[in-house]
């Protein structure tokens, strides 16, 4: 709703944008950084007394750029922020929400605004003859409408230049061989220059009905669609990076992926077992970015971190994955230490602990961050990010940002005619490098990932 709470933040800034009612205000950090001034809000903004079933009582929505992830690890160099950028955070505070448990059937229909039963009343009112159609969530019934194919018609995708990403593999082979990484996660960016031409007024935004689109060709489990200004998030991630519930009960889960095969008619689950848990390199890359999340948990919780899934596979719209779990609860002598207060911190400590995704960088992750960076040349920006929220209660749960696309919103966007729009989206994909990588077979796995979501675009990716 309009007059929500909106936080953002671009890395190299001393203050934090709040942005209200449509009015726009600065509040100096201090001494503060994001992830403190953040965490002070959130403990003054608790709420408890929710049905403790349902996830999401109201909170901070939004997604963390890869590039504040890496912040705490290596910061970058003082750099201009360019005109065209997405925040390096941005949230929004929902106090008024619509929450659908796809299993039960249950919608819940929240607000943590006091006095505010009039809207309750008025919004079940409403949404009472749509109570069929919002229970229908399948993606099946995620399907644009008409106007979206003459949209995407014109669709220009300009992909990543291939003997430059394989070049870029060689020299992440030689980091290997030096003893400087023992696994670097290479990605590149895809562009999707788009213009709409359809008779749509220009105002009018399409990316809902790509969205729907993105749903029902490529469902996931931690599919997303953000609209917080300046950007747009159209997300089919498969992978959670954390989740973390409530206190007094902590817990926290992260399911790195690694290991990718595409499914065709003739793969079974056991030639996919074969293939990746079979494969001595896909498990030497899922075991890495294990151990390195088993440490990054160690770091915040202590030494009550277990794997309670090695390698397991898991079967997805297009492919294959070898996914693995790793738990955590604070130690006993952690607990006994945190008040009730600090409690409710401790998802956003954990989160800040372990971001950037190791599933995302490479092990050791601080070296293999310092190194992609040279290597790829640019900022990754909200690709290889985390997505979620974080509920009042104290409990969150945050995606991983691949498979997705997003751009800078229609302020940022250039009107070519009364009828024709430009718009700019952006995929980010790779792989993790190791020593028994195939230069060719890698670039391959990269299209692999892009395929999904350029289809939205109507586009297969045929790069060469």
């Amino acid at each position: 709703m309009p007059s929500s709470l909106q936080i953002t933040f671009h890395l190299g800034d001393n203050y934090v944008s709040l942005t209200e009612s449509g009015k726009k205000r600065r509040e100096p950090l201090d001494t503060k950084d994001i992830w403190t001034w953040t965490s002070d809000y959130m403990r003054r903004n608790r709420s408890i007394g929710g049905r403790k079933s349902i996830p999401f009582w109201g909170g901070l929505v939004g997604y963390l750029s890869y590039e504040l992830g890496c912040d705490h690890l290596t910061p970058l160099p003082p750099q201009p922020i360019p005109v065209r950028k997405h925040p390096d955070l941005n949230l929004v505070f929902v106090e008024r929400s619509i929450v659908i448990d796809k299993l039960s059937g249950n919608i819940y229909i929240q607000t943590i605004k006091p006095k505010d039963d009039a809207w309750l009343e008025e919004t079940i009112q409403f949404l009472a003859p749509k109570d069929a159609e919002m229970k229908d969530t399948s993606p099946a019934t995620a399907r644009p409408t008409n106007g979206y194919v003459a949209t995407v018609a014109s669709a220009r995708i300009s992909y990543p230049d291939k003997s430059t990403y394989l070049s870029k593999i060689d020299n992440s082979k030689e980091h290997l061989a030096a003893g400087n990484s023992y696994e670097l996660c290479l990605t590149a960016q895809t562009r999707v220059s788009l213009v709409r031409t359809t008779d749509q007024p220009i105002h009018r935004s399409t990316s809902w009905e790509m969205y729907k689109h993105l749903r029902s060709i490529n469902p996931a489990p931690y599919s997303a669609y953000i609209r917080l200004h300046p950007t747009t998030i159209l997300s089919s991630s498969p992978e959670r990076f954390l989740s973390y519930s409530r206190p007094p009960e902590f817990r926290c889960q992260l399911r790195p992926i690694k290991g990718t095969l595409r499914k065709g008619p003739n793969i079974t689950r056991a030639d996919a077992e074969r293939g990746l848990s079979g494969s001595v390199k896909e498990v030497a890359e899922n075991l890495m970015i294990v151990d390195l999340i088993r440490h990054d948990l160690h770091g915040v919780l202590g030494e009550d971190v277990k794997v309670s899934q090695f390698c397991g596979i898991e079967e997805y719209e297009t492919v294959w994955q070898m996914v693995s779990v790793v738990e955590g609860k604070p130690s006993s002598s952690l607990s006994a230490s945190q008040s009730g207060e600090e409690s409710v911190g401790l998802g956003w400590k954990t989160l800040q602990h372990c971001l950037p995704p190791g599933s995302m960088t490479g092990a050791p992750k601080k070296r293999s961050v310092e190194i992609l960076r040279e290597l790829e040349g640019g900022p990754r920006g909200i690709y290889s990010g985390a997505l979620g929220y974080w509920d009042v209660g104290g409990g969150g749960d945050w995606s991983v940002v691949i498979r997705s696309c997003f751009k800078l919103d229609p302020t940022y966007e250039v009107a070519l005619s009364p009828k024709e729009h430009h718009e700019e989206w952006t995929l980010g994909a790779g792989g993790a490098i190791t020593a028994l990588s195939d230069r060719e077979s890698e670039w391959e796995e990269m299209l692999l990932k892009l395929r999904s979501v350029l289809r939205i675009f109507g586009a297969e990716t045929d790069s060469s």
